[in-house]
């Protein structure tokens, strides 16, 4: 990671403006061993992850969706694993393409709208990171349309909890 901070907001707009590829880092400002990436293919968005948490953070977003049964378990061991396994989880449910695509589309804006409620943080662009077969790929402009609202309570959330991974006990 460079040590020049930078707004992934305007990383994120100008690199799909350019038509780049590959994998932006996007380091947690409170918790640097935690990076947001966020995978372009020809400036299109095709799936937003994270370094660490990923088991974690997809059982949240399979009961948030409501995907059915329990959440399939990501084997580490296999290369590029969480998005393929993703992807093949989705499809083993027998849903249409399209509902496929919806899936891949809402796993995206959550990560999305926890990147932009970063103001400054560290980042990296990786070229030679990449998905090399994506089911889809999202313009900023449509992963992001009407996430104000969401943006501004995660800003709001990040004042009290430094990162999203953070177990929080009660």
């Amino acid at each position: 990671m460079n040590n020049n901070p930078q707004s992934p907001l305007q990383v994120l707009m100008a690199q799909s403006k350019t038509t780049w590829s590959g994998c932006i880092e996007i380091e947690e400002p409170k918790d640097p061993s935690i990076s947001w990436n966020v995978y372009l293919l020809q400036g299109k968005i095709q799936y937003i992850t994270s370094n660490l948490g990923q088991q974690e953070r997809l059982e949240y977003l399979w009961q948030k969706f409501k995907l059915g049964s329990d959440c399939f378990q990501i084997d580490q061991e296999q290369e590029g694993s969480e998005y393929v396994q993703l992807c093949q989880a989705l499809s083993s449910q027998q849903p249409t393409e399209a509902d496929v695509k919806k899936q891949l589309f809402r796993f995206c804006r959550e990560g999305l709208i926890n990147i932009l409620s970063i103001e400054q943080t560290n980042i990296e662009l990786v070229p030679t990171r990449r998905i090399n077969k994506a089911v889809v790929g999202f313009s900023f402009e449509q992963l992001g349309e009407k996430l104000e609202e969401q943006v501004k309570i995660s800003k709001y959330i990040r004042g009290y909890i430094p990162s999203p991974f953070l177990v929080v006990s009660i």
